[in-house]
């Protein structure tokens, strides 16, 4: 370390770094101290602009860029605040100064709007891969390890580099990509300072005309890596009726991750299961988004699937208010009469928190609209796996179902016919008239789809018959 000006290429400095990261994860503490030195020296090297010719990973002499040795710095920073090895709280001050520097320094990627051309219309993509919006991360990580040690530190080294951040006197006013982590990261820096969070709220999710697209880089970010939250939303309300409002802003953008709007969505469903709002009228904003994205289909329609795979993820357990709730849901759905979303019923019908005999019931309106509007039902083999399950206890609503899919068949669409016979012998053997006519029905349906590999059904039920 003592010979430090002496290193040519930057390289060097960032295979130095890395190995000091191995002597930390085996809680090797002796040269700390030293090593945050060191560090505080790398980043005494300031990032500036890249030719076009540029070698980023810092192997020329004459050109040295330093971009790669001060990413190495915020790694090793990064490493420093893990549960393990758990760094001694005697470098708070060291760690700060780092993050500091980190937080406030030029960035070339940031300040020249240079993102990966891959990423650039990824604000969150581009805020993990940049290393001073990385810095923001790892300021909270900061924020949290000091609570290791002090439970009941409002960490003050946080909340005051975030406000220094957010000053228009900055050097550097923060970029998307940064705002991007900063919406990420809000429930965790309200879980460190909940009065500073919400006085600053705004700060986070900015709506001023100027600032669209920061604010949008927030929110959507927020949305992606946070769940439901009942205190968040009562805090964030005014954003989510901003979001509904701006619902544009979020088809502009095409992002490697999930589509915003489709958790948009989910997030005003489980916000309406808590009863946060009503279904329908003007308080409700799940009625809202619907409305917004009533040219979208395909919105509904996941948003429809991914309801559904929630629910049968659940398992058998789900509050009866939440129960009625979710009921009540598909009734307004089914309403709407949109096969584009109805069709996709494949989890909703798995879904064991939902009783079987309205999840059969619900099924069967389904396939009647479905039908209706000419539009195939998706997953058959789900579907007559789930039916062939609740056969035993639902006879009768099982086979209305399995006939009703049977209508209008085609040749070129495959049933497993193991599942299917299974169904039709035990509509065949039933006493009851209606459930008889029903399983006849689909068989004489397959049938006329050449479907001759049921022909033996036919025989059975003619032999039957013959006995009686």
């Amino acid at each position: 370390m003592a010979n430090r000006d002496q290193i040519e290429r930057p390289i060097y400095v960032r295979v130095m770094i890395y190995a000091i990261q191995a002597y930390i994860k085996e809680k090797n503490f002796d040269q700390l101290n030293e090593w945050l030195a060191f560090s505080k020296w790398v980043l005494s090297h300031p990032d500036r602009e890249h030719k076009g010719d540029y070698k980023q990973a810092g192997e020329s002499r004459e050109d040295q860029n330093w971009t790669n040795a001060r990413r190495a710095v915020g790694d090793f920073i990064g490493v420093c605040l893990e549960d393990d090895p758990n760094v001694p709280i005697t470098v708070r001050e060291q760690l700060a100064t780092l993050l500091e520097t980190l937080c406030t320094q030029y960035d070339w990627n940031l300040d020249e709007n240079n993102p990966n051309r891959l990423y650039r219309k990824d604000p969150l993509i581009q805020g993990i891969n940049n290393t001073r919006s990385r810095a923001l991360e790892d300021l909270v990580k900061f924020g949290f390890w000091l609570r290791r040690y002090k439970p009941e530190c409002e960490v003050p080294e946080v909340t005051t580099l975030l406000a220094k951040r957010f000053s228009s006197e900055s050097n550097y006013p923060l970029t998307p990509p940064e705002y991007a982590i900063l919406g990420k990261n809000y429930l965790s820096i309200y879980n460190l300072n909940k009065k500073w969070a919400i006085a600053h709220k705004s700060d986070f999710f900015p709506q001023a005309q100027s600032k669209r697209q920061e604010w949008y880089a927030a929110f959507s970010s927020f949305l992606l890596c946070n769940g439901a939250i009942k205190q968040i939303f009562e805090i964030l309300k005014d954003d989510f009726n901003f979001a509904l409002q701006h619902l544009s802003d979020f088809k502009k953008h095409d992002l490697v991750a999930q589509q915003p709007i489709d958790v948009f969505g989910e997030r005003l469903f489980n916000y309406y299961l808590w009863k946060m709002f009503p279904l329908n009228g003007e308080e409700s904003l799940l009625e809202q988004f619907y409305q917004q994205t009533d040219e979208k289909p395909e919105v509904w329609a996941n948003l429809f699937n991914n309801i559904g795979y929630r629910l049968s993820s659940t398992g058998k357990d789900l509050d009866p208010s939440m129960k009625d709730n979710v009921k009540k849901f598909l009734y307004w759905r089914l309403k709407q009469e949109e096969p584009t979303e109805l069709r996709y019923f494949t989890y909703w019908l798995q879904a064991e928190c939902l009783d079987a005999e309205w999840r059969l019931k619900s099924y069967s309106k389904v396939i009647d609209v479905c039908k209706a509007k000419d539009c195939e039902v998706e997953d058959w083999e789900i579907y007559l796996r789930e039916l062939c399950q609740m056969l035993p206890k639902h006879t009768a609503k099982v086979i209305e179902c399995f006939a009703k899919l049977t209508d209008g068949i085609h040749n070129n669409i495959y049933i497993q016919t193991e599942e299917a016979k299974t169904i039709l012998k035990a509509g065949l053997k039933s006493s009851d008239t209606l459930v008889y006519q029903n399983a006849e029905r689909a068989l004489n349906n397959l049938l006329r789809a050449d479907k001759m590999e049921y022909m033996d059904l036919v025989i059975d039920k003619n032999k039957q018959i013959s006995e009686l």
